[in-house]
């Protein structure tokens, strides 16, 4: 299982060290975006 983080600079001190990923725009994650998450380290 992947974890994408999401840094929304509203919401304080945010822990996002155990995200795989983090991101800071919702609209940059389509499928193509989630295939490849899901490929990292297979």
């Amino acid at each position: 299982m992947k974890c994408i983080g999401f840094f929304n600079k509203d919401s304080g001190n945010q822990d996002l060290s155990s995200s795989d990923i983090i991101m800071s725009n919702m609209s940059d994650i389509d499928y193509e975006f989630i295939n490849k998450i899901v490929n990292i380290d297979n």
